[in-house]
């Protein structure tokens, strides 16, 4: 299960085939990057931006060409936000028991406060 931590920053989050075409779309980029330097062939960094960039236009991908539309604040707060609502469907084994537990306590506690209750009337 992923810490919030992981969710802030979206680790953990792809299912397999995504993680799939994330993998091919790295090794394809460090192949090019071998490639360029098996080949001695001088490169900077707007060369290697442009090059991922190709690559990902030739998979048919788009590109994020600005900073986006959603601040990192309300990102933050949507990330945070997701993670509450997964972490209470995918209780572990010991939070199940836990709330289990204190279910039966609650119960326990009002039962005895009920029969006190109605023997404090009948003595009335």
């Amino acid at each position: 299960m992923p810490t919030q931590a992981e969710a802030m920053i979206a680790k953990n989050f792809l299912d397999l085939s995504e993680l799939k075409v994330l993998n091919n779309l790295v090794s394809a980029y460090f192949d090019l990057a071998e490639l360029n330097a098996i080949e001695e062939k001088p490169m900077k960094m707007a060369d290697y931006i442009r090059e991922l960039d190709a690559i990902l236009k030739s998979t048919g991908r788009n590109l994020l060409n600005d900073s986006g539309k959603i601040s990192h604040q309300k990102a933050t707060e949507k990330a945070l936000l997701e993670y509450r609502k997964y972490k209470a469907k995918n209780l572990s084994e010991v939070e199940k028991s836990y709330l289990e537990n204190i279910k039966l306590a609650q119960k326990k506690i009002e039962g005895k406060v009920k029969s006190k209750k109605s023997k404090s009337k009948k003595n009335v």
